[in-house]
């Protein structure tokens, strides 16, 4: 397994997405300006179950393997997998692999 997902800084040197072996690289690179972020969780973490109210939210498995909450029900996930939370579900991702997870988050916030 290579480990440069898990580098501070990961440099992408005069690479055109289109021909770059990282797959999702787009969504990284045009998320980042329009309220993007990727989120790596270690195996076994999760993050806090929260609700938003003003806020839409989109995940998009980059790597690894885990559940996502909805409301009180669990869905499995996997690199490639997504969902969007509208306003008012109850939210959170669930590393269930034995290596870190990330994903992409791109918000649209109502205010």
């Amino acid at each position: 397994m290579d480990d440069w997902f898990l580098a501070d800084l990961t440099l992408i040197w005069h690479s055109n997405p289109v021909y770059t072996n990282i797959q999702w690289y787009h969504y990284v690179a045009e998320s980042r300006y329009n309220g993007g972020e990727v989120v790596t969780i270690a195996p076994g973490r999760s993050t806090r179950p929260h609700t938003h109210h003003d806020t839409d939210e989109t995940y998009y498995i980059l790597y690894g393997e885990g559940n996502f909450l909805w409301d009180d029900e669990e869905i499995a996930c996997k690199a490639g997998s997504n969902i969007s939370y509208p306003i008012g579900v109850k939210r959170a991702v669930f590393n269930t692999g034995q290596f870190p997870m990330s994903y992409l988050v791109i918000s649209a916030s109502m205010n």
